[in-house]
């Protein structure tokens, strides 16, 4: 039933836009907040399928587990991440989601059996934070957005945090086979941090207050 404001939209092509874009304060500083706030999500959640896969989950196992708890646990933190952000300033909200998707992914390291309380609650836990920090991150990008270009501006920001997410979780089966799960998920926390570094070089950048 929302009704949005009338806008007039700028015809210019979709590459003056864009940079235009890049050329807005702070551009860089963005950028960089755009490629690294997921990397260590991606990097770190693409290799529990083989994990588990070594473990001996089953086919039927996997769907139950990720088909739909997975699934229902990522809609809740996306939910809850919604909620969040209308009480939490941008900044605190992105840092606390970032931090606990990182200790979420590190602690899959402690998957060592078939143990599955163990394997339910991590599961839930890391899709919970992972879906609080990605709408979270992407209500950020609509903040971003101009208004005369909001539709170009928005296409550049999630294309860039795709491209950054795929080129993360292409190295990762490399990364495991060689150093092992344990290691490969203490590496992807470690990387949910430069995300956390990002946003203290992004205060200024419309995160530290609302744009509700």
């Amino acid at each position: 039933f929302w009704q949005p404001a009338d806008v007039k939209v700028d015809k210019e092509p979709v590459f003056s836009h864009w940079m235009g874009f890049l050329r807005l304060p702070g551009a860089g500083a963005w950028l960089l907040l755009l490629l690294t706030y997921k990397v260590g999500d991606a990097f770190g959640t693409v290799m529990i399928r083989p994990h588990l896969v070594d473990l001996g989950v089953t086919l039927p196992e996997f769907a139950e587990l990720l088909g739909l708890w997975g699934t229902v646990a990522g809609l809740v933190g996306a939910l809850l991440g919604g909620v969040l952000l209308k009480f939490l300033p941008r900044l605190q909200a992105l840092m606390l989601f970032v931090t606990l998707e990182g200790i979420a992914i590190g602690l899959y390291s402690l998957l060592t059996s078939l143990d599955w309380t163990l394997i339910y609650t991590l599961i839930i836990a890391e899709h919970v934070a992972g879906g609080m920090a990605t709408v979270a991150l992407f209500t950020v990008m609509m903040d971003r957005c101009r208004e005369s270009s909001a539709g170009s501006d928005y296409a550049l920001q999630s294309c860039l945090v795709v491209l950054s997410t795929l080129v993360a979780s292409s190295f990762s089966g490399f990364f495991a086979a060689n150093f092992g799960y344990e290691m490969h998920y203490y590496c992807a926390a470690l990387l949910c941090g430069i995300g956390l570094i990002a946003l203290f070089l992004n205060k200024k950048n419309c995160l530290s207050t609302h744009r509700n």
